[in-house]
């Protein structure tokens, strides 16, 4: 088996990192519950409260790996590889603003927000595949 170059390595680290992402975000999903406005208490199970805590978390890390990965493929020869780790990128951030909106907003613009940042998951989770797959050759 072919050792994995680095650019691969780093391919390999956001892949397994949304994965981490979508695991919490649907825990956080299922198990959790809004803080009442009123008292901002939470009702949610405390496994709950910490996914929620560590999505935002994964949820840095990966615009900081998009970014490396971005400043990496803009520098390869490759047009493919720079137009796929540009989507990767646009998409990471769009799901990440979407993540922060569906904090902040409310009934039905929380949803619209929400089932944006999962279809933005999904981009950027096959964008990052392709650029995987691309790194290979």
């Amino acid at each position: 088996m072919k050792d994995l170059t680095v650019g691969q390595r780093k391919v390999r680290g956001i892949l397994i990192a949304l994965v981490l992402q979508y695991s919490l975000g649907m825990t956080v999903s299922h198990f959790g519950i809004p803080p009442d406005e009123e008292t901002a208490t939470h009702k949610a199970p405390y496994f709950a409260q910490l996914a929620f805590a560590a999505h935002g978390i994964v949820g840095l890390v990966l615009v900081v790996l998009s970014v490396i990965i971005l400043i990496a493929s803009l520098k390869d020869k490759n047009v493919f590889v720079k137009r796929v780790g540009v989507a990767g990128f646009v998409s990471v951030m769009i799901a990440f603003i979407a993540g922060i909106a569906t904090v902040s907003l409310k009934e039905n613009a929380a949803e619209t927000a929400s089932f944006i940042m999962g279809i933005f998951f999904l981009v950027a989770f096959i964008a990052y595949g392709k650029l995987f797959y691309l790194l290979k050759k």
